[in-house]
């Protein structure tokens, strides 16, 4: 479960059962925007030197927006195509468990940047989330590859 403190939206998953958002079934859509029109955002806690070269990285996305800050809010947008894609350094279960299990359960992508799985508790640092695996891919080269 996840609760958005903001509009109250409770949203929830369960493996292999789907993803749910106030009751209604989530699905993402096979949307495909190009560089220029995706809207995304970036974590904080990054060190310097990665965080310089995102940073770098980043410019070519002009629908750069802030992070929200709270995984209850992120997720869900992402989900709903409200957002493309967040990008993630910092990796904490309770920060991520719930919204990476949602958005995958949802038919987006979310997992490290390397491709591998997010497996809670692991060591590892990034996160990418996407709304869907041609969004990962595409914000996967701009920012990470």
């Amino acid at each position: 479960w996840m609760l958005d403190p903001v509009s109250r939206r409770l949203s929830a998953a369960e493996l292999g059962g789907g993803a749910w958002s106030d009751g209604e079934r989530i699905k993402t859509g096979s949307i495909s925007p190009g560089p220029a029109e995706l809207v995304g955002a970036i974590g904080r806690f990054m060190p310097p030197e990665i965080e310089r070269d995102v940073t770098a990285r980043a410019a070519r996305l002009p629908g750069l927006v802030p992070n929200m800050k709270c995984a209850g809010v992120e997720y869900p947008r992402i989900a709903a195509g409200e957002r493309h894609f967040a990008y993630y350094w910092r990796t904490l279960a309770w920060d991520h468990a719930p919204g990476v299990l949602f958005l995958n359960e949802a038919g987006g992508k979310a997992t490290r940047p390397d491709g591998s799985d997010y497996v809670p508790g692991s060591a590892g640092s990034g996160l990418l989330a996407a709304h869907n695996a041609a969004i990962w891919e595409t914000a996967h080269r701009l920012l990470v590859a």
